[in-house]
């Protein structure tokens, strides 16, 4: 089988890299285009998160970042946002972990850089609980 590697993301602390089967044969334009529903879709799906999981995400988001969770039959759970950053309170993300949360969905928003260190050590944490 033929691999292509892809990467998603445009800053290196966001990047993710993947190895996934390519087709032979290309499948010819139709007039649609990659976007960011779509890299997310991929994303949730090479991590193996589908239906009966949960992905928590900012309640002040663009739509398509909920829609993305949804396409892989996963229930987005919302959780709110920092006034002054616009991005993810990691508090509040903490108290909407549940039993099925697989992953937690954040960004950047208006400039503002979300708290990533935080947020990652409770990914991490979400990590240690399926072991």
């Amino acid at each position: 089988m033929q691999y292509c590697n892809v990467r998603l993301g445009a800053m290196d602390q966001c990047s993710i890299r993947l190895r996934l089967p390519c087709r032979l044969e290309r499948p010819r334009p139709r007039g649609g285009r990659g976007d960011g529903t779509f890299g997310t879709w991929i994303v949730l799906r090479a991590l193996g998160i589908g239906p009966g999981d949960e992905v928590i995400c900012a309640s002040h988001t663009w739509h398509q970042v909920a829609h993305a969770i949804t396409l892989t039959d996963t229930a987005p759970v919302f959780a709110d946002i920092d006034y002054w950053s616009g991005c993810l309170d990691v508090a509040k993300v903490q108290r909407k972990i549940g039993k099925r949360t697989r992953a937690i969905l954040a960004g950047n928003a208006n400039g503002h850089s979300a708290a990533w260190g935080p947020l990652r050590e409770l990914a991490a944490a979400l990590v240690d609980c399926e072991h």
